[in-house]
């Protein structure tokens, strides 16, 4: 039986997924189209959306507006990963820095 190509990738592409890449970028980085890695995405986890949150998520879990966010942003406080896509993590660094603020 040949192996999946989610077999050969062994994990490659939900991590670069979850980096922040395009779908493009994977596809171009492993050799198949982008349409290819999304359906290797959806076929695998249901969706070809990555772990990273968007800036309405984010604000919505801080309590702040999306111009605060990105206020954050310009100055250097958080990095987001691709054009408004943000880590998990931004979450608690945003909290603590407003924690910090008090």
């Amino acid at each position: 039986m040949p192996k999946t190509s989610w077999e050969i990738y062994n994990g490659t592409i939900k991590d670069l997924r979850d980096e922040g890449k395009t779908l493009q970028q994977i596809g171009d980085s492993i050799g198949r189209t982008r349409e290819r890695v999304r359906q290797i995405l959806v076929e695998k986890y249901g969706t070809a959306d990555s772990e990273c949150l968007t800036t309405k998520q984010v604000s919505e879990l801080v309590s702040r507006s999306k111009s605060t966010i990105n206020n954050l942003r310009n100055r250097g406080i958080i990095t987001s990963v691709n054009c408004g896509r943000w880590k998990p993590e931004v979450v608690d660094i945003i909290l603590n820095y407003y924690r910090c603020r008090i």
